[in-house]
């Protein structure tokens, strides 16, 4: 059964000008349009009939404005296309007359029909991405990779929940716009600037070496595990998927939806739907090498919790300036400072008192909380704004120590030069 679906527009016009000073002068208005006439409570559209009422007011502490109120009513679904070509048509005269500003709705059946027919597209679609990174997670990086590490304030609310903490799923607990920064930011896996190192000392490139230098470059989780099997760039599902967003974020916010947004929405969101249940076919196709599990651990980290996020990155700076001072001490060729423990890079920088003690047992205290900040189930992380500061700190004096370093190896050169050329 058909529910009748009611419109509410609010429209003003400066008293001072004469126009519509009545109801009467408002409808000649509307039957300007030569499609628009009315019969007693009604409005005629064509040779359609809509039900219509128009109330006239002053607007309070302002005698130069009038409002008009005006209620459309369309009690048969056969002319729902004609009752929103009226309703276009009343919108458009009006905006006309207002400088192009049309009336304020105040209640959108049509709109509200299409945010419900909404919820559910989106509904299912969030849950496929939410299925697919699941399953990516824990088959392809570990049973627990999206367990640990709760976001704190989720963390509060689930400790008062009978459920245990390790059978939450993070990703429900995850914001739509941000489920796509799993699958589409893009994340270096080099953590030793040696793509640069590689190339400036390079006098050619094979093409194994050629592909391990790609492999480094900047690439989002879908772009190096899944563009391979299913040959869609993150790109173009990154793009589509923040228009979804926009769309999303009206339904959430009661906002009025219009037909070409939920035509936008349901055409985008079948694409992308049949994208996603292709990966989940061809996960197994999708392989992950060990070393690279902890940078998509890291990936997800920073993007559950924006402190997580800070902490994270900065120790990945931390790491990169580690291995470039270790680069710039010349440090044994027989030992590639990549392959080496970062603790053991800066135990070699403090035995040849390149840093203090202080520094080297603050590195200490950062890399074990990163770890556990990753690798431990329930965690406490009461104390993460304090290792926040802390990192920022140690990343400051080693970005200053390369700095010295490097203004010290230019004077040596420049130095040597001048002692060449008086010899």
């Amino acid at each position: 059964m058909y529910t009748p679906k009611t419109v509410e527009y609010l429209c003003t016009f400066d008293s001072n000008l004469g126009i519509c000073s009545s109801v009467t002068n408002f409808k000649s208005l509307l039957s300007a349009s030569g499609y628009i006439t009315f019969v007693k409570q009604n409005i005629r559209w064509k040779d359609k009939v809509f039900g219509f009422d128009v109330s006239k007011g002053e607007i309070s502490g302002d005698t130069n404005n009038n409002f008009y109120h005006l209620t459309f009513t369309n009690s048969n679904e056969d002319e729902s296309n004609s009752f929103q070509e009226l309703l276009k048509a009343v919108r458009t005269i009006l905006a006309k007359v207002a400088n192009e500003k049309e009336p304020l709705v105040l209640r959108d059946d049509i709109s509200s029909d299409y945010a419900i027919k909404a919820y559910p597209i989106i509904h299912e679609l969030e849950n496929s991405m939410r299925k697919l990174i699941t399953k990516f997670m824990i088959t392809k990086v570990g049973k627990n990779s999206i367990t640990y590490n709760l976001p704190l304030e989720v963390l509060d609310s689930v400790k008062s929940e009978t459920k245990k903490i390790e059978s939450q799923n993070i990703l429900y607990k995850t914001d739509f716009i941000q489920l796509s920064n799993f699958l589409f930011r893009e994340f270096s896996t080099d953590k030793s600037n040696s793509i640069f190192g590689f190339i400036s000392q390079a006098e050619e490139i094979s093409l194994e070496q050629l592909k391990d230098l790609k492999n480094k470059l900047p690439m989002s989780n879908w772009d190096r595990y899944f563009k391979p099997i299913i040959n869609c760039s993150s790109e173009e599902l990154k793009t589509n998927w923040e228009e979804l967003y926009k769309i999303r974020c009206t339904v959430a916010h009661n906002n009025f939806l219009t037909k070409e947004q939920y035509d936008n929405l349901f055409n985008k969101s079948e694409k992308i739907q049949k994208i996603i249940m292709s990966a989940l076919e061809k996960l197994s196709d999708v392989e992950v090498k060990e070393e690279e599990k902890y940078d998509i651990l890291d990936s997800v980290n920073i993007n559950i919790n924006e402190k997580y996020g800070e902490f994270l990155l900065l120790w990945k700076s931390i790491e990169s300036s580690l291995f470039k001072i270790t680069k710039l001490l010349k440090y044994s060729d027989n030992m590639d400072s990549r392959l080496m423990n970062n603790m053991r890079l800066a135990r070699h920088m403090l035995s040849r008192k390149i840093i203090e003690p202080k520094v080297y047992y603050s590195l200490q205290v950062l890399r074990e909380y990163r770890n556990q900040l990753i690798h431990i189930e329930d965690f406490e992380q009461s104390d993460l704004e304090q290792n926040i500061y802390k990192a920022h700190e140690i990343d400051r004096i080693l970005k200053s120590l390369i700095s010295d370093m490097l203004k010290e190896e230019s004077d040596q050169s420049s130095l040597d030069d001048q002692n060449g050329e008086v010899s």
